[in-house]
């Protein structure tokens, strides 16, 4: 799987201060593997096969079919699959930073 250079910035996003970030681009590039750029030109690999511990989201990211299948709102406020799932932009972030921050 491909990865994006690293972002070696200490800050993690915090929707308190910086209430305005977007989501400008998605991409899969792997299995359970979404590429996102938000509005502040930070890209990051966000990992969703965590999902497939779960029963109500499996489907998301062990059919590529169905995990492919996602649209970015009007605005860029989140990422919504054709399946029922979505995330807003804030919430991706917050998961996309602890992933890549390695925080749990």
């Amino acid at each position: 799987m491909g990865r994006v250079a690293p972002d070696l910035s200490p800050t993690v996003y915090d929707p308190e201060t910086d209430p305005r970030v977007r989501l400008r681009a998605a991409a899969v590039v792997g299995d359970g593997l979404l590429r996102v750029t938000w509005s502040d030109d930070v890209t990051r690999d966000v990992d969703f096969s965590f999902l497939r511990d779960g029963k109500g989201l499996r489907h998301l990211t062990l059919v590529p079919e169905v995990f492919r299948d996602f649209e970015i709102e009007d605005g860029g406020h989140g990422i919504r699959w054709i399946h029922g799932f979505d995330q807003c932009a804030d919430a991706l972030r917050i998961l996309a930073d602890k992933q890549h921050h390695g925080i749990a």
